[in-house]
C-alpha cells in the first residue's frame, strides 16, 4: 500500500509560499509515499522539481524515493479540475474568461493530450453544482478535501462527494489542498499498488481508500491574505480577518460535534474487475 496526498500547492500558486523543499520535508515527516502538486491555473515546469529530487535523494534507490506527481488545478465556471499527465500546459492555448477557463475547453484540451481529469471538491459552493456533462467527462472525483467546510460553512460538501462517487462508480482521490506545510498529509489516499508501479492516470486499476482529516480554516484565511498582499488588494483583507474568527468557531464546533463532519476512513473504491 502507498499513501499519497493528492492535492498540494506550491509557490507557483498565487496563494501559497511553499517551496518544493518544504513540501518534501513534510512528505517525509508525515510518512507519505508521495504528493500530487497541482497549482492554480498553471502547470509548473518539470525540470526544477526533478533536479531537486535527483540531488536530494541521489543516495536513495529510485523505488524508495517519494513520488512527486505534477498536475494543474484549472478554475472553470463549473468547478475546479485537476489535470494530470499534460505534455503542454493548457494555459498556453486556452483563454481566461474573467477568472475562469471554459469547462468544456479544459476537458477537450486535456482529453486531446490523453490526460487524466479529477473533479476537485465538487460541492464546495452551495449554489454551483457540477453539470451532467462534467460528471460524464471526468475520470475521478475528489471525495474529501481538507479545506472544504470550515470557511464556507458547507458541512456536507465532502459527504455529497462521497455519495456521488459511489453512485457513479468513479475512482476516488482525496487531498489536504495544502497551501501550507501544516496541512500536507492530513488527508491522503491509500492505493494497493507498489510505488514503482503506480500510475496516477490509471486509478480505476487500484483499490483505494481515502483518509480524511479537516484542516483548521485559518490556514485558508492565511493563504488568501498572502494572495491579497502580493496583489495589493488591501481592501479585501478585513473580510478575511472576520473569516479567521469564524473558522476557529467552526473548528471548535467540529471538536464538540465530531459526527457532523466526515473524518478518518471516509471512502473506499474497488477496482474494476478484469473482463
Amino acid at each position: 500500500m502507498i499513501k499519497i496526498d493528492f492535492h498540494v500547492h506550491s509557490f507557483h500558486s498565487l496563494d501559497s509560499r511553499q517551496k518544493y523543499e518544504t513540501i518534501l520535508d513534510r512528505v517525509e515527516k508525515k510518512g507519505l509515499d508521495g504528493v500530487v502538486i497541482v497549482d492554480h491555473n498553471i502547470l509548473a515546469p518539470k525540470a526544477p522539481i526533478q533536479s531537486l529530487i535527483d540531488a536530494r535523494y541521489h543516495h536513495v534507490p529510485i523505488e524508495k524515493r517519494p513520488l512527486v506527481i505534477r498536475g494543474a488545478e484549472y478554475s472553470t465556471e463549473e468547478g475546479h479540475l485537476i489535470v494530470i499527465g499534460l505534455q503542454e500546459p493548457l494555459e498556453n492555448t486556452l483563454k481566461l474568461d474573467g477568472k475562469w477557463y471554459r469547462c468544456k475547453d479544459v476537458i477537450e484540451g486535456a482529453k486531446a493530450q490523453h490526460a487524466f481529469i479529477v473533479l476537485a471538491h465538487p460541492f464546495r459552493w452551495k449554489k454551483r453544482n457540477p453539470s451532467d456533462y462534467l460528471w460524464e467527462h471526468i475520470d475521478a472525483v475528489e471525495v474529501f478535501n481538507g479545506r472544504t467546510c470550515f470557511v464556507r460553512g458547507n458541512f456536507e460538501a465532502n459527504q455529497k462527494a462521497v455519495e456521488e462517487a459511489k453512485k457513479r462508480g468513479l475512482p476516488i482521490t482525496g487531498g489536504s489542498d495544502g497551501h501550507t506545510p501544516f496541512e500536507i498529509g492530513r488527508t491522503y489516499v491509500s492505493f494497493d499498488v507498489d510505488k514503482v508501479a503506480f500510475d496516477p492516470q490509471k486509478l480505476k486499476n487500484y483499490n483505494a481508500k481515502v483518509h480524511g482529516e479537516l484542516t483548521l480554516g485559518i490556514f485558508e484565511v492565511y493563504s488568501q491574505i498572502y494572495k491579497m498582499v502580493t496583489q495589493k488588494t488591501w481592501h479585501k483583507i478585513p473580510k478575511q480577518v472576520v473569516k479567521a474568527f469564524y473558522s476557529v468557531g467552526i473548528y471548535l464546533y467540529a471538536k464538540i460535534n465530531p459526527k457532523t463532519f466526515l473524518r478518518g476512513e471516509v471512502a473506499v473504491y474497488q477496482r474494476e474487475k478484469e473482463k
